[in-house]
């Protein structure tokens, strides 16, 4: 606590954010590759390739504005839960060796789940910050 509203600055648990933050995405680009690399076994066309990188910027801008809507109305923690679990459950869902059309689809829906963990995060570190210091705190947050 301090003196200045009974707030700490922010920065305790910065560094598990962070890492929530960055593994999670690491882990989708690594997934894309593999995926692009399983339709191509599977014999699809460049095309149906392609389509998956496009899935994923259509799941970025549908999950973009969805979850940031729900972390309005819904507690952080709960749905960045949510949001982990979701994506290990499509990440593991690559086991079931899908079709193409099924292996479109697990791509899309790991790209929804992963576009909300950014936003919550930011949330939850701007909610632990300081007025005075949540702009740098954020900052050096977003910069990971």
């Amino acid at each position: 606590m301090t003196a200045r509203g009974g707030m700490v600055s922010g920065r305790k648990g910065m560094l598990g954010l962070a890492i929530l933050m960055m593994f999670p995405i690491a882990a989708d680009e690594a997934y894309r590759f593999l995926m692009q690399l399983y339709l191509k076994g599977l014999g699809a066309s460049p095309l149906v390739i392609a389509l998956g990188t496009s899935l994923c910027w259509l799941g970025i801008f549908v999950g973009s504005a969805l979850w940031g809507g729900l972390s309005d109305r819904r507690t952080k923690r709960a749905l960045l839960a949510v949001l982990l679990v979701g994506g290990a459950a499509m990440m593991l869902s690559l086991a079931t060796l899908p079709s193409a059309p099924g292996a479109l689809g697990l791509v899309f829906v790991r790209v929804l789940l992963i576009s909300g963990i950014a936003p919550i995060i930011l949330a939850i570190q701007s909610n632990r910050s300081t007025l005075e210091d949540r702009g740098r705190n954020l900052s050096i947050l977003s910069a990971v």
